[in-house]
C-alpha cells in the first residue's frame, strides 16, 4: 500500500507537511491502521508537525499578548529546541510567569514539572534533592485534580512513573509506564521516552521494543534512540552492541558520554573511556561522581555501584 498525504495551513495556504507511507501485507484493515497509526505519530504527538506549526504561531507573539496555551507552547519549544542549562532556565521563566497570570493552570503546572526534572536529571540542577522533591509535589498536586484532559494525563503519568523511579516503587514505574503508552500509543517520542523508566525497572526488552517503535516513526530523534538503546543493551551485558549503538549517535549528551564510558571500561578500552570521562565534565560541569550517584537509581542494586567503580577508575572526580 502506497499513501501520499499533505497537510496545508486553511489560512495562509502554506504547505505544513507532506509525506508518503509504504506498508505490506495482505489484510487490508491492518494495513489501513498501521498507515494512520504512522499519520498520527508524524503530526499529533509530542514532537509532531502539528505541534511545529504551534510553535511558530506562538514564537511572533509578545508577553502582553500570551495566553496559557501560548506560554505552555513557548516553554515547550525552549525545552525541546535548545537541549541545554540555559534553555532549560529560559523556560522556566515563561512557565513562571505564566503561571503568575493563569496560577490554577495544570498545563502549565505540568510542564513545570517536566522541565525542573530534565533539569536535575541531565546534572543542570544545583541541588538536586530540592528538586526532585519540588517535582513530587507539583506531581502530587496535579494527580488530585479531577478531570485532567487526556493530553495532560498522559504527561501526567509519564512523569509520575519517573518520580515512582526516584523513589524505588519499581510495580508502580512499570504501572504508570503501561498507562502513559495506553493513552498515546501513537506518541513515537513519548513511547520512547518510557525507556528512560523501563530499562532502569530492568524490563529491557520491553524498553528495547520501545525505542524501535519511536525509531520506526521518529526519525529525527535518532540520537537519543541510539543512546538509549546502548544503554539498555549494556544492562542486559551486550557491550559490543551497546557500544556500537553509542559510536552510531553523531552527538552524545554529556551523561550519555559517561554511560558509553561504563561499556568501554568493560571492553577493557580505557584511553577512549579516560577521553569521553574528560569531555562530559568539560561540556557540563554538575556532572562528577557524587552527581551521579545522587541522581542514578536501578531495581538492581549492582548496577550504580559498578558504573561508579568503572566511571572512577576512568577519572571521573568525586
Amino acid at each position: 500500500m502506497h499513501v501520499s498525504t499533505r497537510l496545508d495551513d486553511t489560512q495562509s495556504g502554506r504547505q505544513v507537511w507532506a509525506a508518503r507511507f509504504d506498508e505490506r501485507g495482505n489484510d487490508p484493515e491492518a494495513l489501513a491502521d498501521a498507515v494512520a497509526g504512522r499519520i498520527i505519530s508524524a503530526l499529533a504527538v509530542t514532537k509532531g508537525e502539528l505541534t511545529r506549526a504551534e510553535y511558530a504561531r506562538v514564537c511572533g507573539k509578545d508577553s502582553a499578548s500570551l495566553g496559557e496555551y501560548d506560554y505552555a507552547m513557548q516553554a515547550h519549544d525552549r525545552m525541546f529546541g535548545d537541549n541545554s542549562a540555559q534553555g532549560n532556565a529560559a523556560a522556566t521563566a515563561i512557565l513562571k510567569e505564566g503561571l503568575a497570570r493563569y496560577t490554577g493552570s495544570a498545563h502549565l503546572k505540568l510542564k513545570l514539572a517536566w522541565n525542573d526534572w530534565r533539569r536535575a536529571y541531565n546534572f543542570w540542577s544545583d541541588d538536586m534533592a530540592p528538586d526532585f522533591s519540588s517535582i513530587a509535589r507539583l506531581a502530587r498536586e496535579l494527580e488530585a485534580t479531577p478531570n485532567l484532559t487526556p493530553c495532560i494525563a498522559t504527561g501526567l503519568h509519564g512523569l509520575l512513573s519517573n518520580i515512582a523511579m526516584r523513589e524505588g516503587d519499581w510495580g508502580r514505574v512499570l504501572r504508570e509506564a503501561e498507562l502513559t503508552a495506553s493513552l498515546a500509543p501513537y506518541d513515537a517520542f513519548q513511547i520512547t521516552d518510557l525507556a528512560e523508566t523501563l530499562a532502569p525497572a530492568g524490563a529491557y526488552d520491553q524498553a528495547l521494543a520501545n525505542i524501535d517503535f519511536g525509531a520506526a516513526r521518529n526519525p529525527a530523534d535518532a540520537d537519543y534512540q541510539h543512546a538509549l538503546r546502548a544503554w539498555a543493551l549494556r544492562m542486559q551485558g551486550r557491550l559490543k552492541e551497546s557500544a556500537r549503538e553509542s559510536q552510531a549517535a553523531r552527538m552524545l549528551l554529556p551523561y550519555q558520554r559517561l554511560q558509553y564510558a561504563i561499556t568501554l571500561v568493560r571492553l577493557g578500552q580505557i584511553d577512549q573511556t579516560r577521553a569521553e570521562v574528560r569531555a562530559a565534565p568539560a561540556e557540563d560541569s554538575g556532572i562528577d561522581l557524587g552527581a551521579w550517584r545522587g541522581a542514578t537509581v536501578y531495581a538492581d542494586p549492582a548496577i550504580l555501584p559498578g558504573g561508579l567503580a568503572g566511571l572512577a577508575t576512568a577519572g571521573l572526580p568525586e
